[in-house]
């Protein structure tokens, strides 16, 4: 198979949430086609019983992978909400509860970026490519071994994981309401630290135009780095293995809008702060079926 048949693949034969997420395959083409790839080589042939686990060995792997992109559809959905955020702004509203929605959907960005490169470290760390980075040492990255080698080889991917780490240890960044648009000052994410008050000065921003200048920047280094992940997995398993998967009642995607797919609940509603609803204690790690 070739990209698009493994991307039609993934849309055909994926769980609700992946389905869901290739809607949106023009926002996440940097990724989604590699992503993709991956489950149609490594974990669509694997899958056992019907289809909501794959064999042993490769399912902490699958559960890895899964929640990464998962988790960066998050963080799409959030950045999402920011805009209309930003666009109620604009129509006059004014209250404390949009800015609380701000200052939660802005935490909900970057804790949902952080996650996923959690989880793609942990894909690494699974199917033991840190054994072939060799002695990566650097004191001043922390991290897993997986987490390591991105942050050492990605610098967006690192600031990203600083934020990550700013928002939900640190104090809050403030953002106020000035000319119908929310703004902060962005010299307070220089360090993984809040400083009260502002110790490099001020330099004012908006909230949505900085938020979605770096999901474009962090976005086409992560796909490198997904890239580079699934040119490692090719190199070391060779060509995915000739097995029986188990497949699903085939769906026509293409016709596919948001609110169709159905789980247990109900249709897939649109979340206010961009997270997705929760459903029971978290999908298998091969995702829903």
């Amino acid at each position: 198979m070739n990209q698009n048949e493994k991307f039609e693949l993934l849309c055909q034969q994926g769980d609700p949430i992946e389905r869901r997420i290739c809607l949106d395959q023009a926002v996440l083409a940097p990724v989604i086609y590699t992503y993709a790839s991956i489950w149609a080589d490594f974990v669509f042939p694997k899958r056992v019983g019907d289809g909501s686990t794959v064999v042993p060995e490769w399912m902490p792997f699958a559960g890895s992978h899964y929640t990464a992109i998962a988790r960066l559809y998050h963080a799409y959905r959030a950045k999402l909400h920011l805009a209309n955020l930003s666009a109620r702004l604009a129509d006059g509203q004014r209250d404390a509860d949009l800015l609380i929605d701000a200052h939660a959907t802005t935490a909900s960005f970057w804790e949902s970026l952080g996650s996923c490169i959690d989880n793609l470290a942990l894909a690494h760390e699974d199917m033991r490519l840190i054994d072939q980075l060799g002695a990566e040492e650097d004191e001043k990255v922390e991290g897993s071994g997986g987490r390591k080698h991105l942050k050492l080889k990605y610098p967006t991917i690192r600031e990203a994981y600083d934020r990550r780490t700013q928002f939900i240890h640190s104090r809050l960044v403030p953002q106020k309401v000035e000319d119908g648009a929310l703004g902060f000052n962005v010299r307070l994410l220089q360090t993984k630290e809040t400083h009260w008050p502002a110790r490099h000065g001020i330099e004012e921003e908006f909230v949505e135009e900085f938020h979605n200048e770096f999901w474009s920047d962090f976005l086409v280094e992560l796909g490198n780095a997904w890239g580079g992940f699934y040119s490692w997995l090719r190199n070391k398993y060779g060509a995915p293995a000739d097995a029986s998967p188990i497949l699903l009642p085939k769906a026509d995607w293409s016709q596919l809008k948001p609110g169709d797919i159905q789980i247990t609940g109900g249709p897939i509603p649109p979340s206010s702060v961009g997270m997705p609803p929760e459903y029971g204690s978290g999908p298998p790690p091969s995702g829903w079926r």
